[in-house]
C-alpha cells in the first residue's frame, strides 16, 4: 500500500499516523504543501491522509484548491481519505458542504463515538466546523458541536485529533498558545501539553484506519 500525507504547518505533524503506517507497513509519502512541494495530482495512492493547520478552508490560499483537487480524485476512485481538522473541513467542502464558525474548543474535551455511546477525551484545536455531508454517517459529536465525525463511503474526516503524541502536542502549544484564549474549555498551555493521552484514542485511531483501508 502507498499513501501520501499532505502537510500544512511544521507543528501539525502525523503522529500515531506514523506509527500506524509503520506497523501496518504502508509505504508513505509527506508532503509539506506550505512549503511548497508539489501535490502529485496524477499518484496512484490508496490512503490520501490530510492534516490540520492553522488557516480555514474558507481561505483562498492556491494550495488549499489544490489538495481539494486530489481528495476529488481519491473520491472519484473510491480510494480512502482520512481528513483531520482542516483535512476534515476540505473533505466536507469537496462534498459540497460549508465551513461555519463554531464554538472555540480549543484543549482536552470530550467527543461521543454515535455508534457505541462511548465516550473519549481527546484534543481539540479548532474554531470553525464542517455542516454535516449528505450521504454520509455520523460518527462523532460533543455537546458544544455537533458535527466532530462523518464517513462518507472510503472516506472519513474528524474535526478533533486522535494522532496526538506528547511531542506533538507540546509542538502545537508551543507554537500556537495563543490559539487558547477565549476556548470554552478553559485550559492552560501546562494544561494542555501535561494532559495524558488515554490509550483508547491510538486504539480508536488504528480502529478507523484499519477500516477505511478494509482490515
Amino acid at each position: 500500500m502507498k499513501a501520501i500525507i499532505l502537510q500544512h504547518v511544521a507543528f501539525e505533524t502525523p503522529g500515531y499516523i506514523n506509527n500506524w503506517m509503520a506497523e501496518r507497513e504502508v509505504a508513505s509519502q509527506l508532503i509539506r504543501v506550505d512549503l511548497g512541494e508539489e501535490i502529485p495530482y496524477d499518484a496512484d495512492i490508496d490512503l490520501l491522509v490530510v492534516l490540520g493547520g492553522p488557516m480555514s478552508a474558507n481561505d483562498n490560499d492556491p494550495f488549499l484548491k489544490q489538495e481539494r483537487q486530489l481528495i476529488q480524485q481519491q473520491l472519484k476512485k473510491n480510494r480512502a481519505v482520512f481528513g483531520i481538522c482542516l483535512g476534515a473541513q476540505q473533505l466536507a467542502v469537496c462534498l459540497g458542504e460549508t465551513i461555519q464558525s463554531t464554538p472555540k474548543e480549543v484543549g482536552w474535551g470530550n467527543v461521543v463515538d454515535y455508534r457505541t455511546n462511548q465516550a473519549y477525551t481527546v484534543l481539540h484545536w479548532h474554531g470553525e466546523g464542517f455542516s454535516f455531508p449528505t450521504g454520509s454517517t455520523r460518527l462523532f459529536y460533543s455537546d458544544d458541536w455537533a458535527n466532530q465525525g462523518f464517513q462518507y463511503k472510503r472516506a472519513i474526516g474528524l474535526q478533533f485529533h486522535l494522532e496526538t503524541t506528547p511531542t506533538s502536542i507540546r509542538a502545537i502549544v508551543e507554537n500556537d498558545e495563543a490559539f487558547l484564549k477565549q476556548s470554552i474549555l478553559k485550559q492552560t498551555a501546562t494544561e494542555v501539553m501535561n494532559h495524558p493521552i488515554a490509550t483508547e484514542n491510538k486504539e480508536l485511531l488504528y480502529h478507523l484506519l484499519d477500516q477505511l483501508m478494509g482490515d
